[in-house]
């Protein structure tokens, strides 16, 4: 079985048996794009919810918005058309107290960009293990499409 790490601002596809795995995800969101018949999946690290005006990046897996749009494109030229696809969210933490009342928690941002990205897309968010204030990392398994989270608090890993 191969373990493929995916750090921030990067995004990985791939087929079982492989595991795809992100540590430290704070108010950084992983999107889990899966389809089950094929067994393939692709795993975001996204850093912030879209691009400032005018800025452009060359790791679309930086931005919520161009990774879930990247990871479609690329698993549909795998064989996996967006139809065959359901998501899975983890992250979005909010890890410290702002003193600024009235901007919005940037995992919150992050969160919200992704649900209005898929829902666009018409893929179905399954399973999410979003918000707080705790780190979580992960480990997808694209043999079962099962994702285990876990915190530093928790003794055992919850399962999307």
């Amino acid at each position: 079985m191969d373990v493929l790490r995916v750090g921030i601002a990067e995004y990985r596809l791939a087929e079982a048996p492989a595991t795809l795995v992100a540590r430290g995800l704070g108010s950084c969101l992983a999107i889990l794009l899966y389809d089950e018949a094929a067994q393939r999946g692709a795993l975001a690290h996204a850093l912030l919810p879209v691009p400032r005006e005018g800025h452009t990046s060359v790791k679309p897996a930086t931005y919520v918005n161009l990774a879930i749009a990247e990871m479609v494109e690329k698993l549909a030229a795998c064989g996996s058309p967006q139809g065959a696809l359901v998501a899975k969210l983890v992250g979005g933490s909010q890890m410290f107290l702002s003193t600024h009342e009235r901007l919005t928690p940037i995992g919150e941002l992050n969160l919200s960009q992704a649900i209005e990205v898929l829902a666009q897309m018409q893929i179905p968010v399954v399973g999410q293990e979003t918000g707080g204030n705790q780190g979580r990392s992960l480990e997808f398994d694209l043999a079962s499409g099962s994702v285990a989270v876990m915190t530093v608090r928790s003794k055992e890993p919850k399962l999307l």
